[in-house]
């Protein structure tokens, strides 16, 4: 297959040397200190005492004009705009766009400039980060990569692109319910991330403490109140779940939107927190804990303190 990742970070970047692992031909898509080093270098990946380098791939800033079967779109949600625009000479009709960012308005941002029926929703389940110029580092023991079209279809490239990824090494699930998915991971990662920004401190110490893990369950069940409103199907016990999972996860885990607070780098804040604020004025649910971090981090959204 012909797979083009554009936003070759952590994420996309992992997926993409898996492929051309497996002698897929891959087109990385990124910039900068990244870019210069998987030119030189090609591209490292370490998974714990296993580590390996591809250099079949082609490394470049633009997507280049040749038609992909495969898209696999990283970037960050601000983003997205301008990558629909220079995704769109690579995408024909029977290309298959994946979304990996967090949240729930990928896909609708992209479809607004893309092909009808190209755009294909996923969450992903892996924690993997750039931890040197042309080097990622994957943390989770699963890769797991879930897709699938909001309206229930699932189409030969989906198939094609599923049973390629397995053979490539990482699990590509198909979603009868995609937009349920989405919304679960939405639910657990809007509340985490603004616990943690509001707080300054990683998971571990939020879920040590009783007061801020008692916050944390309140915004989750806060998320999950304008979901049900909307109609959104979840599982009953969704909250428990996402309560052990923070419980058992790395104490020292940060999620992303911290570490960009902390590096003085722009913020999803809007795509994330905000939508969800979003969600709840249409749903008519009060989102009180959202709203307050929402405006909080407004000031820092640009990557600074101005706003």
């Amino acid at each position: 297959m012909k797979i083009v990742v554009f936003g070759a970070g952590g994420i996309g970047g992992y997926f993409g040397a898996m492929m051309a692992r497996a002698s897929h031909d891959v087109t990385l898509v990124c910039r900068g200190a990244h870019l210069d080093a998987i030119r030189k270098h090609g591209l490292r990946i370490r998974h714990g005492e296993d580590e390996f380098t591809v250099s079949n791939l082609l490394a470049t800033d633009a997507p280049g004009a040749e038609l992909a079967d495969v898209v696999i779109c990283g970037v960050k949600l601000y983003d997205l705009q301008d990558a629909a625009q220079a995704i769109r000479p690579v995408v024909g009709p029977g290309t298959l766009v994946v979304t990996t960012q967090n949240g729930i308005v990928a896909h609708r941002i992209l479809a607004e400039h893309l092909a009808r029926g190209s755009v294909c929703p996923g969450t992903v389940l892996l924690s993997s980060h750039i931890v040197a110029p042309g080097v990622i580092e994957r943390r989770t023991p699963t890769a797991t990569l879930t897709l699938g079209d909001p309206d229930g279809k699932v189409s030969p490239a989906m198939l094609a692109f599923q049973r390629a990824g397995r053979e490539a090494g990482f699990s590509v699930e198909l979603s009868a319910d995609i937009v349920s998915e989405l919304w679960q991971k939405f639910i657990m990662l809007a509340a985490t991330a603004a616990l943690c920004c509001l707080s300054r401190q990683p998971v571990g110490p939020i879920t040590g403490d009783a007061r801020l893990r008692e916050q944390l369950e309140r915004a989750m069940r806060e998320a999950a109140s304008v979901a049900r409103a909307l109609a959104i199907p979840l599982p009953p016990d969704l909250i428990e779940k996402a309560m052990r999972f923070t419980d058992r996860a790395n104490p020292d885990a940060k999620v992303s939107m911290l570490e960009d607070l902390e590096a003085g780098r722009r913020l999803e804040v809007e795509w994330i927190i905000g939508e969800l604020c979003s969600q709840g004025r249409r749903a008519g649910v009060p989102t009180p804990i959202a709203d307050l971090a929402l405006a909080c981090l407004g000031p820092y959204r640009n990557g600074n303190r101005r706003g």
